[in-house]
């Protein structure tokens, strides 16, 4: 539940407030906010993928055998 929840924060940080994070970020690592932008789909795309693997499959197949 807890990779959801922060997966949930990160999409609507980025995408809400973008120009807060991306002068976060910038101020944070040094990085042009242009390269952060083009970074953050393929961060969050990643994420999401990890989060269906490791939480929300297993969690339908315990459920689909009756745990």
């Amino acid at each position: 539940i807890l990779n959801i929840i922060l997966l949930g924060w990160a999409t609507l940080m980025i995408t809400l407030f973008r120009d807060f994070t991306l002068a976060l970020q910038s101020g944070l690592t040094g990085l042009p906010r242009e390269e952060l932008a083009k970074l953050y789909m393929p961060f969050v795309s990643n994420w999401k993928l990890l989060a269906w693997v490791f939480s929300i499959i297993p969690y339908l197949a315990l459920k689909i055998m009756g745990y």
